[in-house]
């Protein structure tokens, strides 16, 4: 989660943005977003919030995204996903094939797997709740995690 405030893009305070992770406070995620460090999120003026009642979510992690050097790591695969943020569908294209798509919802858990595809494919995203996402891909040259965002209230 914390890697997720991290990768919010920044946005104006008068934005309203938000991010939730937690339908309310029985969700049996919640010990999880409580360790997480939410002022990364509110540093760029995003409000982390439960998703029934639009109630601030309390959290007491540490996490520092400036000390976070995940994104920094070389590796040998390229990939280029959008859009970000998608709203129907979310478009992979890979210079070769990949070998396994995995995408996590906030709380870890796998929501779609595909094995073998082409250097390009999309993924419908409808079925997903608004969020963010880890797309995980897995080529023969490596693996590397992307975030992705899903939201369907975009203006066009």
């Amino acid at each position: 989660m914390d890697e997720i405030y991290c990768a919010l893009p920044q946005r104006q305070p008068n934005d309203n943005a938000k991010i939730c992770p937690l339908i309310d406070a029985m969700d049996p995620a919640q010990p999880i977003v409580e360790a997480t460090n939410g002022n990364n999120a509110a540093d760029k003026n995003w409000k982390l919030l439960y998703w029934a009642n639009d109630a601030p979510i309390a959290t007491t992690g540490s996490y520092d995204c400036l000390n976070d050097v995940s994104d920094k790591v070389l590796d040998m695969v390229s990939a280029k996903i959008y859009p970000i943020p998608a709203v129907k569908t979310l478009t992979i294209e890979s210079e070769e094939q990949i070998e396994l798509l995995q995408l996590f919802d906030a709380t870890g858990r796998m929501v779609i797997s595909k094995t073998r595809l082409s250097g390009k494919t999309s993924l419908d995203v409808t079925h997903l709740k608004n969020g963010l996402y880890i797309l995980k891909l897995c080529t023969r040259q490596g693996t590397k995690e992307y975030k992705v965002m899903k939201n369907e209230w975009i203006a066009s």
